[in-house]
């Protein structure tokens, strides 16, 4: 599961990729399945961990957070509970 989860969070590094292809509808951006948008405007999505992940997924996500609030301006908050 740890493995899991460590995969999604590296695959979820490399959807900005297809943050170039995101519809625009006036100022806002159309939402889709195949949109995941981790940050508009004021709005930054927050990064969810499990108490039981290893150091390295802890660590991960605090450089993915970090690497979010320099190009947004904005930190993610790094949750453990829903």
């Amino acid at each position: 599961m740890k493995k899991l989860q460590l995969h999604i969070l590296f695959l979820l590094t490399f959807l900005n990729v297809n943050a170039q292809h995101v519809k625009l509808i006036g100022d806002s951006l159309a939402f889709s399945p195949r949109n995941f948008i981790l940050a508009e405007g004021k709005f930054v999505a927050d990064i969810l961990l499990d108490n039981g992940d290893n150091k390295t997924v802890q660590l991960a996500a605090n450089l993915f957070s970090e690497d979010i609030k320099m190009v947004t301006g904005q930190k993610p908050e790094i949750k453990y509970d829903i």
